[in-house]
């Protein structure tokens, strides 16, 4: 249940972040550990609805164990309400590009390579 928190707490930190910008889009690129020395890897993209005053978030999360062995990965959609935010496992391989980067270093052409990334892995979640 820690991991499933940890995961929680990461998209919480990044809808905090995201309304900071609460016009048009964000891209989110994140690494972290978790209490129990797994690794998070994560690509998001935010989109704020002006009109309905919502904030979605697509993501792409990867989790490592301890060792650096990949885990699983799960997709995201999070329109407004993460209690109520559809997901995907997936364990064929990790999903998330440009991890090693920093959002502020981020170029044009990363930013937009990261949405369509994200976009296309997040699509088949309704």
């Amino acid at each position: 249940m820690k991991k499933y928190t940890q995961i929680s707490l990461v998209l919480t930190i990044f809808i905090i972040l995201s309304a900071c910008n609460v016009t048009g889009e964000d891209v989110f690129v994140y690494t972290n550990r978790t209490e129990s020395n797994e690794t998070l890897k994560v690509n998001a993209v935010s989109e704020y609805d002006q009109t309905k005053k919502v904030l979605h978030i697509k993501a792409i999360i990867d989790i490592f164990d301890k060792e650096k062995k990949y885990k699983k990965t799960i997709l995201y959609v999070i329109k407004g309400n993460i209690e109520e935010a559809p997901s995907i496992s997936h364990e064929d391989g990790p999903l998330t590009i440009l991890t090693d980067r920093k959002n502020s270093n981020l170029t044009d052409t990363e930013k937009k390579r990261i949405k369509a990334h994200v976009r296309s892995h997040t699509n088949q979640i309704k």
